[in-house]
């Protein structure tokens, strides 16, 4: 073998290494946004629990309990009941975490009074939790990994039917799986998924609620037949909730990657997948759907891209059709300040930018190549809703605008075409 044949199968052999270390990042880190996600919504303070005495004797049973074997597990269940009870009694009263207090100082003027709540229903999750009974709800209790069951114990109103429908797909109650028209199928490592885990196994309940609400507040009948379209669906887990719930309608989704919507379309029923350019127009025709909607789509491309795209689904909506979008604001800095998910330097350099320009984007990581139909790059954009009103009107129409509603942080836009 020669010295640039050498070279050449090194190089490849380089690249497949990083290719799997960057499908085991990618995993760990949508895992740990699962749990982030859950604890936000419910409102724990991890850093002050893990502070207290009381939680750091949870957390040290809870890790004891999943080091035992399959027959003793029984122990382990008993500890996470533990843990639930001292959860509900400590609930109001909460200390801070060491040291939190002097980030919110350094925060303060990131920080809003007004603070966005949860979508006031859950048509997907209601309708499918229903095919649910309460003999499988008690089949499903024991099968619960330490953990689970902690979150299971804890859970309470949509909350606890989300986990109930994610739990049974996850722990293959086949029976009740399929009399809520689900499935287990779960994308591979090797194919992008926006979230994983037991948490949201057999589809984003959550992200469907808020599409479904969306529309269903803004006049339409999802029970009643028409074509609406997923813009950015990578392997389907809004859209395959979306169709067990409201399977009259005609669901289509595309995304740039092409292993996604492989996966999808060889094992998601009753939706029509397409692999979407990155750059619009799509190969369909003009006037071809009652309603659109992409979440977190917006949040990934330039605001010139943007518009495009808003341009090319005014083309395929027919007039009168929604359009529903969120888009990363006011309430998305506010969230990442409180969650400290970015540097307060950066967020008030997003602050200012939306107050001067409207916008802020970049660039935040790139790969040496991009792979599947994905940029090379790893990008974020901040939208005022007054930017983007500007924009769009007057060949749309507002009619809702939710702050913060899409998991407490993007805002939720519902568009008419005019």
């Amino acid at each position: 073998m020669s010295e640039v044949e050498e070279l050449k199968e090194r190089i490849a052999q380089l690249e497949s290494e990083l290719h799997t270390q960057a499908v085991r990042a990618n995993a760990a880190i949508a895992a740990a946004q699962d749990r982030v996600y859950l604890l936000d919504r419910w409102h724990i303070d991890l850093d002050a629990v893990m502070a207290s005495r009381a939680g750091r004797r949870t957390f040290d049973v809870l890790r004891w309990a999943y080091s035992l074997p399959s027959g003793t597990r029984s122990v382990g269940r008993a500890a996470n009941i533990a843990a639930s009870r001292w959860y509900r009694a400590t609930k109001a009263k909460r200390e801070p975490a060491p040291g939190a207090d002097a980030w919110s100082g350094q925060v303060a003027d990131l920080r809003r009074e007004w603070q966005p709540g949860p979508i006031a229903a859950a048509p997907v999750t209601d309708r499918l939790y229903a095919a649910l009974s309460n003999e499988d709800l008690a089949e499903l209790e024991p099968r619960l990994k330490p953990g689970d069951a902690a979150l299971w114990a804890t859970a309470e109103g949509v909350e606890r039917r989300r986990l109930a429908l994610a739990f049974a797909c996850h722990y293959g109650l086949d029976a009740a799986v399929k009399r809520a028209s689900l499935t287990t199928a779960a994308p591979p490592a090797t194919v992008h998924a926006p979230r994983r885990g037991p948490l949201v196994a057999g589809g984003s309940f959550d992200d469907a609620d808020l599409v479904a609400e969306a529309l269903l507040s803004s006049g339409v009948d999802l029970d009643q037949a028409g074509h609406v379209l997923e813009l950015g669906s990578s392997s389907g887990s809004v859209t395959r909730a979306l169709v067990a719930a409201f399977p009259k309608i005609r669901w289509h989704a595309c995304d740039p990657d092409e292993a996604a919507i492989a996966w999808a379309s060889g094992h998601l029923r009753g939706a029509e997948f397409a692999v979407a350019p990155e750059r619009p127009p799509l190969n369909l025709p003009d006037g071809a759907f009652d309603g659109a909607f992409g979440l977190r789509f917006w949040s990934r491309v330039t605001p010139e891209h943007a518009i495009e795209w808003l341009e090319e689904l005014r083309r395929l909506l027919k007039p009168g059709g929604l359009l529903v979008v969120t888009t990363a604001g006011n309430a998305a800095i506010a969230y990442a300040a409180l969650n400290q998910t970015r540097p307060r330097t950066q967020l008030r350099e997003i602050r200012d930018e939306l107050f001067k320009r409207g916008y802020w984007f970049a660039i935040e990581s790139r790969a040496a190549e991009g792979g599947n139909g994905q940029p090379a790059y790893s990008a974020t954009s901040f939208l005022s809703a007054e930017w983007l009103l500007e924009e769009l009107t007057p060949g749309w129409e507002l009619v809702l605008f939710r702050p913060g509603a899409a998991r407490l942080s993007e805002d939720l836009h519902v568009l008419r075409r005019r």
